[in-house]
């Protein structure tokens, strides 16, 4: 789990960089950008088991302290000592602890997210179906979210709130032309990636900053699509 925690620190800082350097370049790119990042951490767990482990030596090796100490007991008391505890056996129980730690957590995110999209499916079948509106994808009414956006499940539907007949004409068309860019690029993809690497990496802050950073981009490069 420390490498995996290493590996995953390196992967976010050179896309921390990358992203530095391309400050200047469209949206779009800088999404490809943390995308790669997000591929790489997602990666990770499977090329552990053909890249070399990380050595990284602090410390120099501890003296065997069983080799040099002698635990005299006295003879008046009449007790015969008791074994030393295995140190073998002491480091199984201080390792254990941790390596079921990552798996759990990364389990009860893949859970929470499953939930989720099954909630999101159940309320789109009690949503009502707009018709008439200028976009060929389905836009459902719902209660699902204050704020349009696009959900995935079972397959890409714009879903507007309830309150989406008191908006004037121009800002309906922006909301579907929006929505309608985050489906023509793909960003249902994109976020899958992103829940999976956050999955695979939870325990390190940085790729959720990452997962963020992503997100954000995918706004900006749809609001980019919509200019054009």
């Amino acid at each position: 789990m420390v490498e995996l925690l290493l590996r995953s620190t390196l992967v976010c800082a050179l896309a921390a960089m990358s992203l530095w350097a391309l400050r200047r370049r469209s949206a779009a790119v800088r999404h490809a950008v943390a995308i790669a990042g997000l591929g790489a951490i997602l990666a990770l767990p499977f090329l552990g088991w053909v890249m070399p482990p990380l050595e990284l030596r602090v410390l120099p090796p501890a003296t065997d302290v069983h080799a040099v100490v002698k635990i005299r007991t006295s003879s008046r008391l009449g007790a015969e000592s008791s074994p030393a505890p295995s140190p073998v056996a002491a480091e199984e129980r201080t390792t254990l602890s941790p390596l079921l730690i990552w798996p759990l957590g990364a389990l009860l995110l893949l859970c929470r997210w499953i939930y989720g999209i099954g909630r999101v499916r159940s309320r789109l079948r009690q949503g009502d179906t707009i018709d008439g509106l200028d976009t060929p994808y389905r836009v459902v009414a719902s209660d699902l979210s204050q704020t349009p956006l696009v959900a995935w499940s079972p397959r890409p539907t714009i879903v507007l709130p309830l309150d989406w007949q008191t908006w004037n004409a121009p800002r309906l068309e922006v909301v579907l032309r929006h929505e309608e860019a985050h489906i023509r690029r793909g960003d249902g993809g994109s976020m899958l990636l992103s829940r999976l690497a956050l999955a695979a990496a939870w325990i390190n802050p940085l790729v959720w900053l990452l997962a963020r950073v992503e997100s954000r981009l995918a706004e900006q490069a749809a609001d980019d699509l919509v200019l054009a």
